[in-house]
């Protein structure tokens, strides 16, 4: 008995503490009108008795009230139709459109310290052949934005933190009503779209040296819904071409293409285009410096820029609601550009960021895939590098006795004019003061410029130039046989890479490459001469041809990707001509010097006169006597003279003639006259009365 009366009082009990706790706490009530216009309102109402707050309700509620009202965020207006025995405290939110809605959504949620949602409503009302309704989606509730409301109660010591979840104890309760559709959810998701079926649609977007665009937009059908709506869709699709723009049917793989394409299209018609296309006016496409926004400022501040390329950035929105193809609100969407550029950046779906990569282009083997996505909306911000298109390259390097000289004469494709006289400008401001010149920068027959840039310098000094001034990664070694002015000839050997990978993108229809002054007998060496892939690391054989033409060395590509560096290793054998002609002039001197020398020595031979036989009585070998070993008839006198007998001329030592013998005696008299008489002691020739030698100063006998 006693247990069945204690367990009686103990289910009362339970039921007393249950009924006290049903009636505690308040409730959050949400009306929410949004008109066709997109206009409306929502009004939050808190209601409370206060007899139920007691319990864990601390404090004055008029005192409460007011930190309420102080504490209310703008975008929110109060109204207090509270009286002493309940409390009803009223919200409401005003909006003339959805953006000024999701404005005062995400600063209410913010002002409680806590993260708004980037897209706090998701609103769609395509109006199109593909899809017609709307779709309606909120991503808060009321407590989120009335989160602020409990951290009054909570921080001023209305209500303790434990208590919190008591002050919406009661319940939340929505009514929506969202352009005639009603609904009951605390996160409110209406969809009324009826679709027709759409492949996907793809960008492919050309960037051109002028500065203008083009665009191919292409749109897959499936047959089913051209059996549908056929007339429908093509007027549809078709409404968007006009002026620069024009439309195209194809059907491929069992699947109806249309392809719009807009060609030299300025930034502005660009955006007037897709304002067309998607139905609706907005900032859809726009372009500006890269340099404008470079958040690694400080980073490239000793960068070397690339003069010959050309860096956009790209800001483009999309929006596909007139597009949408399935429940989802989403289409198939594709973005393609120029598969020689350089794309850096960032594209964002929703509320999530994504680092833009390329792939190969689904557009044609001209483009690549910067990024695919099922998307309604898409934003887009990256850069586009895009290097000038080379038509030509003629790389001259001329070898002299000391140092070099290089001359790089390139032509580029259509460029327009204010580009041309800017990269004249660059060049002629990034030039050293001595080694490197610009020689022109002009228009060339082909709407391009022609750019011709000399170096005249060191064989070390050329790469460090180029390196310095464009960034280039060149190597140029020199070696010679002999250095000497005056030597007859000397062996060269060039081993020169020259790296194009600055100065072009693509391929290069033709490059020449020379090199003059290594001289004769020319010889190459064939495993150097390959180009470096430098993105895959690979050899790969060049497709050139060498040639010989005089004493130069010519090498010409063709096709030539622009990455690549031209390697070039040469020996040659080359005459001095001047020390030749120096050393056969010399020759020439020395053969005449000494050819004289014996003419001279042959002269004085012949001039010499024949010995005549010596004075009788004389002690003097007779001419043609070969002389005492050790005499030398030409040797200066001595110093120290013999006693010579002088020679007795008077009359008394005279012989007298004989009587009768006439001739004898005219010829003794004869005589002194016409003898020719020589020193005995060093053969010279004497006067008829000289008494002394005249030449060694021998007395004469």
């Amino acid at each position: 008995m006693n247990k069945r009366f204690n367990k009686k009082l103990l289910l009362s009990a339970i039921l007393i503490m249950l009924f006290a706790l049903t009636g505690c706490g308040g409730a959050l009530n949400t009306e929410l009108t949004v008109n066709d216009d997109l206009s409306g309102k929502r009004v939050m109402t808190y209601t409370a008795d206060c007899h139920d707050q007691d319990s864990y309700f601390k404090g004055d509620y008029a005192s409460a009230r007011s930190v309420i009202a102080k504490s209310c965020p703008d975008g929110l207006k109060l109204d207090d139709r509270s009286t002493d025995d309940n409390i009803e405290l009223v919200f409401t939110l005003e909006f003339s459109d959805i953006d000024e809605y999701a404005h005062k959504v995400r600063s209410i949620i913010e002002a409680s310290g806590k993260d708004a949602p980037e897209t706090p409503i998701e609103y769609m009302a395509p109006s199109s052949v593909f899809a017609t309704g709307i779709s309606y989606k909120e991503n808060f509730t009321s407590e989120d934005l009335m989160n602020w409301f409990q951290d009054t109660l909570v921080n001023g010591g209305y209500v303790s933190s434990g208590d919190r979840g008591n002050i919406y104890y009661k319940g939340k309760n929505y009514q929506n009503n969202i352009c005639g559709n009603e609904d009951t959810s605390s996160r409110v998701n209406i969809n009324t779209i009826s679709y027709l079926a759409l492949n996907g649609i793809s960008y492919t977007t050309g960037f051109n040296s002028d500065g203008t665009f083009d665009r191919e937009i292409r749109v897959d059908v499936p047959q089913a819904s051209m059996d549908l709506k056929e007339d429908e869709i093509k007027e549809f699709l078709e409404s968007s071409a006009s002026g620069k723009i024009s439309s195209d049917w194809s059907f491929e793989n069992g699947v109806n293409v249309c392809t719009l394409t807009g060609t030299g299209l300025s930034a502005s018609e660009m955006d007037e285009w897709m304002d067309s296309f998607y139905g609706e006016n907005g900032d859809w496409f726009s372009v500006m410096d890269a340099e404008e926004d470079d958040d690694d400022d400080e980073e490239d501040e000793n960068a070397i820029p690339n003069y010959f390329e050309d860096r956009t950035r790209v800001v483009e929105n999309f929006r596909f609601d007139n597009y949408v193809s399935n429940q989802y609100n989403e289409v198939n969407f594709t973005y393609n550009a120029p598969a020689e550029g350089q794309y850096d950046g960032k594209y964002k779906t929703g509320d999530n960021d994504h680092t833009l990569y390329t792939y190969p282009g689904s557009g044609s083997d001209e483009s690549m895939q910067l990024f695919t996505s099922y998307t309604t909306s898409v934003e887009a911000d990256y850069v586009y590098t895009h290097s000038f298109f080379m038509d030509s390259a003629e790389i001259t390097l001329n070898v002299k006795r000391k140092g070099i000289t290089r001359n790089v004469k390139l032509n580029f494709g259509a460029l327009s004019d204010e580009r041309r006289q800017r990269l004249s400008s660059d060049l002629e401001a990034a030039m050293p003061e001595k080694g490197m010149k610009l020689k022109s920068c002009e228009a060339n027959e082909n709407s391009g410029v022609t750019v011709e840039i000399e170096t005249e310098s060191s064989d070390s000094d050329d790469s460090e130039l180029y390196k310095s001034v464009f960034g280039v990664s060149n190597k140029l070694a020199v070696s010679r046989s002999s250095k000497a002015p005056l030597a007859a000839s000397r062996i060269t050997n060039v081993d020169d890479r020259f790296d194009l990978s600055r100065f072009a993108s693509g391929n290069i229809p033709s490059v020449t490459y020379t090199i003059k002054g290594v001289g004769k007998e020319l010889k190459f060496n064939k495993d150097s001469d390959k180009k470096k892939d430098k993105d895959e690391g690979e050899d790969k054989e060049a497709s050139d041809t060498i040639t010989r033409e005089g004493k130069n060395y010519v090498r010409t590509y063709t096709d030539l990707d622009a990455g690549t560096r031209l390697e070039n290793n040469v020996t040659g054998t080359t005459s001095n001509f001047f020390a030749i002609l120096l050393w056969i002039v010399t020759a020439a001197l020395i053969a005449f010097a000494a050819y004289r020398i014996f003419l001279f020595v042959k002269e004085a031979a012949a001039n010499r006169p024949a010995k005549p036989a010596p004075a009788a009585g004389a002690a003097q070998p007779p001419y043609g006597v070969a002389m005492p070993q050790g005499s030398n008839p030409f040797a200066a006198a001595p110093q120290t003279q013999p006693a010579v007998e002088p020679v007795n001329t008077s009359s008394e030592a005279q012989p007298a003639a004989e009587p009768g013998n006439t001739a004898s005696a005219g010829a003794a008299q004869m005589k002194p006259e016409s003898a020719v008489r020589f020193c005995a002691n060093c053969g010279n020739k004497l006067d008829a009365d000289a008494k002394f030698c005249d030449s060694c100063g021998t007395p004469v006998e």
